[in-house]
């Protein structure tokens, strides 16, 4: 049981005492109610439930032991879990007694150890979390997680959706470790986060590209030509190093794109599926510098926009229908009391209210509290039924259970059971329609047949080289077609382009920029195109050619000269072979001509001749 949810009482008639006990518990994460006469706290017993007494056994009037047994007989189904206190009562033969009548777990005699009596109270009710309680809601709910907590939910979900990374690097966040979190993907990909004192201050990932021209230019801290020049440069020396000797950049912009470079790592550690979680725990030397709380607060905003697709926070959220709501969960929808609420609410617009409640998590405006019991909304649960079968006749065998394809047999069990409770009709409460408990069927027999191939070691092995090769075939079969839409693109048949583009991203297959593109080809065949925004962009892919050419674009057809500019010179300088950015700035060289702006002209002109003119190599 989570500490949020234990009612303790504590009754002790000393107003100093009384008032220590109440603030320890308080800020342990205990819901603490005081009482100074046991007048008072049979009072509240009758009209609540306290879960743990703490109870001094010299009272006014009535005195402890009586209390206890008196508030036990109250609570007969759930005995509340008791201990004594007393700096009067210090015979043996009375304690003993006094622990028998209640069922006490400890005594203590004043003045006692009060950081031991919170251990004993922690200790009596460890393991009780409960069914209904996943460890992974700790993450979202507005307890304070000790590091001591946080590691051990590390340990026990070793394996989690990514949609969970953000909010575990915030908590990781408030802590004061330091240690290595290794993050192994569903198809064995590894990535690392480093903390020292809680914060990120380096991360490794299989992507080896270091974006750092491209960042200097786009902070304004060089510009592209020098970029070109450093790069011309036969030293062997680091861009960064080369662009600081040649005295175009200071040693402090090193760091603003050092840290930003971190960013962008991080980012790309959020990728679609699960991923296993290891913590490695050790002192570190202190780093030269670390992920900022503000640009780390900026970053979780960022990829609940171009990261987190709201497919996956319903897949995760949905299964925690019955919890209760707390906080700003929607811009307007007031009277959702549990996550069931809200996702079956009729205003509810799941594209963009999905990333508004992820968001709002994240930042702390909102947070899950208890569950609110086995009531379910059905319609609701019917139409994620409906949902999922239709998602299952897609997704593979390791996508319905919700693990990766090294997930060991603890975690595929693990998994199982989890969807076993909420999906098997015979976990269904009474009274379900029996519409819902037959797509539940056939819901859960599927899940039984993933668990069933995934178990068994043989059946396995056949299963994962299928999807090796399928994998295979899907990227041989679309990459054609990827290129084909680029080189439309870069020709001038955008129209063609975007057809291209938009079928491979129905399709989900996965290929670098291509949300970049799809934006490029849009814009050009429509200025008010939207259905994917810049900011939808994930950041890693932000320094990219095609992703600077839409951006410049997108400028252009706004009339920000100047930024366009920049964007078209940089995409340039990022893919020299990207002639197009020559052509687009012809045509905003004529834009200008035809407008009268002299001053634009003559800059834009400038950029054309530097980058393209006689003389000067393209390629």
């Amino acid at each position: 049981m989570k500490k949020s949810r234990i009612h303790v009482l504590i009754v002790d008639d000393d107003t100093t005492q009384g008032q220590a006990l109440q603030q320890a518990f308080t800020r342990a994460g205990y819901q603490v109610t005081w009482c100074n006469t046991a007048v008072k706290a049979l009072t509240h017993a009758q009209r609540m439930e306290f879960h743990c007494l703490v109870v001094d056994c010299m009272l006014p009037k009535m005195n402890g032991v009586d209390l206890v047994e008196e508030i036990r007989q109250i609570n007969t189904a759930t005995p509340p879990k008791s201990f004594l206190f007393s700096g009067i009562f210090r015979d043996k033969k009375f304690i003993k007694e006094a622990v028998d009548r209640t069922g006490a777990l400890n005594y203590f005699i004043k003045p006692f150890d009060m950081a031991e009596l919170l251990r004993q109270v922690e200790d009596a009710f460890r393991g009780e979390e409960g069914h209904d309680d996943p460890p992974l809601l700790s993450l979202y709910s507005n307890d304070v997680m000790s590091d001591t907590e946080l590691l051990r939910l590390i340990q026990t979900e070793t394996t989690i959706h990514s949609v969970h990374l953000p909010m575990l690097y915030k908590r990781l966040q408030g802590t004061a470790l330091s240690g290595e979190l290794t993050l192994t993907s569903g198809v064995g990909d590894n990535s690392s986060v480093l903390f020292y004192n809680g914060q990120v201050f380096a991360v490794r990932t299989p992507d080896k590209d270091s974006y750092f021209g491209g960042l200097a230019v786009g902070y304004g801290f060089v510009s592209p030509d020098e970029v070109i020049k450093a790069l011309n440069n036969p030293s062997t020396k680091l861009l960064g190093q080369k662009l600081i000797e040649s005295m175009s950049l200071s040693p402090h912009a090193i760091h603003v794109i050092l840290e930003e470079q971190l960013a962008l790592r991080l980012s790309q550690t959020l990728q679609s599926g699960v991923v296993s979680l290891q913590w490695t725990g050790g002192k570190m030397p202190p780093p030269d510098y670390t992920l900022h709380p503000q640009r780390f607060e900026e970053l979780m905003a960022d990829w609940t926009r171009s990261k987190v697709d709201p497919t996956w926070i319903k897949a995760n959220f949905a299964l925690w229908g019955s919890y209760a709501l707390e906080g700003h969960v929607h811009p307007h929808i007031n009277e959702a009391k549990t996550i069931d609420d809200l996702l079956s609410h009729e205003d509810f617009v799941e594209r963009e209210d999905l990333p508004y409640f992820f968001r709002q998590l994240l930042l702390g405006n909102a947070s899950i509290g208890s569950s609110r019991g086995s009531a379910r909304n059905w319609t609701f649960m019917e139409n994620r039924l409906s949902q999922l079968l239709v998602e299952y006749k897609s997704a593979n065998f390791f996508q319905i259970l919700g693990v990766g394809e090294k997930a060991q047999s603890l975690e595929l069990n693990k998994a199982f059971n989890d969807l076993k409770e909420y999906f098997d009709p015979h976990n269904l409460p009474a009274g379900a329609p029996s519409s819902v408990m037959v797509k539940a069927s056939k819901v859960f027999q599927q899940i039984e047949a993933a668990y069933k191939t995934l178990s068994e070691e043989t059946a396995r092995t056949h299963y994962v080289l299928v999807q090796q090769n399928r994998r295979a075939q899907d990227i041989l079969e679309n990459e054609p077609v990827f290129r084909a839409a680029i080189y439309e693109l870069q020709s001038g048949h955008a129209k063609e382009a975007a057809k291209r583009l938009q079928s491979l991203i129905e399709k989900k297959v996965d290929f670098k920029d291509l949300k970049a593109y799809r934006i490029w080809a849009g814009l050009k065949v429509d200025k008010r195109y939207s259905e994917i925004t810049l900011d939808q962009v994930p950041p890693e892919e932000r320094h990219s050619a095609p992703y600077m050419m839409a951006k410049g674009i997108y400028h252009r057809q706004r009339g920000q000269v100047v930024k366009a500019l920049e964007c078209f010179r940089t995409a340039h300088i990022l893919d020299p072979r990207l002639l197009i950015s020559q052509s687009e700035l012809e045509r905003l060289r004529a834009d200008l001509e035809r407008r009268g702006h002299r001053d634009l002209l003559r800059e834009v002109t400038s950029v054309i001749d530097n980058l393209f003119g006689r003389g000067r190599r393209v390629s």
